[in-house]
């Protein structure tokens, strides 16, 4: 548990109570019981990181309690992506009840929210009763259901492409509760047979073959020097384009290269080329540790429906 610093204001709630010499062992032992009102749960809000959270878990027990009397609901249940450090990312949803959230790190609790779901042209949409923040701490505004055999995805639209070359790289689908995109509880131990239920623009971005892509020309580099580490970011033209089903966002992993890890990605793409870009980050800002030059090859990695990942 945190415990309050001792320079960190009180409440309102326990100003008011003290104020009315409520013992305040009282009004902290509120939130802690079972079935709260919703205005009970509304009022949590106001406290501090501990009674949100509460506030936000009485919320989510309503919605497990809701998911109970639901039959094969299409996409109501708890959700979970994260790394089980510093992003640890729950998400319960219900039709009526609506979503609660939380994000969790390895110092506590990083983000919580609640509001309604909008369900729309297969698309649900959240209505926070908390402003969002994006980014580090917030939530989707809006996420996909993604079908993959027996088990359910929530995947946002700009995280599309990148579920794409998780499968291409053997990512997903995922053998464990750790990964990277929104996954239902327990469905890492389902089966996710055939493919998932993306659009077509990105079902068809996903490969049974991988295909080698060769360097070109390297067109230039951007450096970058940050306050602890540097980075280049190297620009390169490859010798694959859009008749090879390129487009950009494709992630491309270096082949028989044993000290490079980086990835490029495909920027732009014409009919048979295309640009794409490698990220370099190091603490030494003389001797960059990975240096991509002309005839260095990439893979697009592929999916056989197997066992994962196919360079």
């Amino acid at each position: 548990m945190i415990r309050r610093s001792d320079q960190t204001p009180m409440p309102p709630i326990l100003r008011i109570a003290a104020a009315m010499g409520v013992a305040i062992v009282s009004i902290v032992a509120v939130p802690m019981a079972v079935g709260l009102s919703l205005a009970q749960e509304m009022a949590l809000e106001t406290g501090d990181g501990e009674l949100r959270e509460t506030g936000i878990e009485q919320r989510r027990t309503r919605i497990q309690q809701e998911i109970a009397t639901l039959k094969q609901h299409p996409w109501a249940g708890d959700y979970y992506e994260g790394d089980g450090l510093g992003a640890n990312i729950s998400i319960s949803l219900a039709p009526d009840t609506g979503i609660a959230a939380t994000w969790h790190g390895c110092t506590g609790l990083y983000g919580a929210n609640r509001g309604k779901v909008v369900e729309r042209d297969g698309t649900l949409r959240f209505e926070y009763e908390q402003p969002n923040k994006a980014g580090f701490g917030g939530f989707p505004d809006t996420l996909r259901p993604v079908r993959w055999g027996e088990r359910r995805y929530m995947i946002q639209q700009d995280k599309m492409m990148g579920f794409v070359n998780a499968i291409n790289h053997g990512l997903e689908p995922r053998e464990r509760v750790h990964g990277m995109f929104l996954l239902a509880q327990e469905d890492e131990n389902k089966a996710a047979e055939g493919l998932p239920d993306l659009p077509p623009a990105y079902l068809a971005l996903i490969r049974r073959a991988p295909m080698r892509v060769r360097v070109v020309s390297i067109d230039g580099v951007d450096k970058k020097k940050g306050d602890q580490d540097c980075s280049y970011t190297y620009r390169m033209t490859l010798d694959r384009g859009a008749t090879d089903r390129f487009a950009p966002g494709i992630e491309l992993k270096p082949v028989a290269q044993p000290r490079a890890w980086e990835s490029a990605t495909i920027e732009t793409v014409a009919g048979e080329t295309s640009t794409a870009t490698m990220a370099v980050w190091y603490d030494d800002c003389t001797h960059p540790k990975t240096v991509p030059v002309t005839g260095w090859v990439f893979t697009t990695g592929a999916y056989d429906g197997k066992s994962g990942v196919v360079r």
